[in-house]
Order: structure tokens, then sequence, then C-alpha cells
């Protein structure tokens, strides 16, 4: 059976990871947009489904700086999890890649092979 946090780890994607990380390293919105190569808007919605995703309100009663600060504490505390996670998100995104690569290849050798058979 999966806990809680591991599901809120699952759920994020591999660049709410990557904000998620940086937000725990302290940086700011413009430090993060600029090492992410993200537009303000874009970061926004990162730090808001991350927010979301982990149960982490922003509101009156739970203004933005608190809400980075529970993001961090939560990354530094399943940081191990959520790089493995991250780890093997990445490695399957890779092998998604090749496979489309190979396959992309083989529909042009199959096209050469039937223009080859026509001449």
């Amino acid at each position: 059976m999966v806990d809680k946090v591991t599901k809120k780890i699952e759920s994020l994607s591999l660049r709410e990871i990557e904000v998620l990380g940086r937000i725990a390293q302290g940086l700011s919105n413009q430090e993060i947009c600029e090492t992410l190569c993200v537009t303000r808007a874009t970061l926004v919605t990162h730090i808001n489904n991350i927010g979301t995703k982990l149960g982490m309100w922003q509101g009156k009663d739970n203004p933005n700086s608190v809400r980075r600060v529970q993001m961090t504490l939560f990354y530094l505390d399943n940081k191990r999890q959520i790089l493995s996670n991250y780890n093997r998100m990445k490695r399957a995104d890779k092998l998604r890649q090749e496979l489309k690569e190979l396959q992309y290849i083989s529909k042009l050798a199959k096209q050469r092979g039937e223009h080859n058979e026509r001449i």
C-alpha cells in the first residue's frame, strides 16, 4: 500500500520537482525563472500546482512565504524519495524519447525499402 507522502511525491511532474528543489535551495522566483528558463507566469503556475498537490493552500491564513517554508520542509523531509522518483521519471522520459526515435528510424527504413522496391 502506498502512503500519502508517496502519493504526493508521485503526483509531481519533473518540472514541479525541479521547481520544488529550487525553492528548497532558497532561490527567489526571479532566480528560479532564470535557472529553469521559464516565465514568471509559468513559474507561478508550477508553484500553485505544487501547493495543490502537496495540500499547501495559499490564502490569507497561509501566505506565500509560509507556503514556501512548508514546501522547503516537505522537500528536505522527503529529499531521498523525491530525488529517487525524479531520477526514475527522467529515465522513463529518456526511454520514451529513444523509442520515438527508433520508431521514426524504422518508419524511414520501411519507406526507403518500399521506394527501392518500386525502382
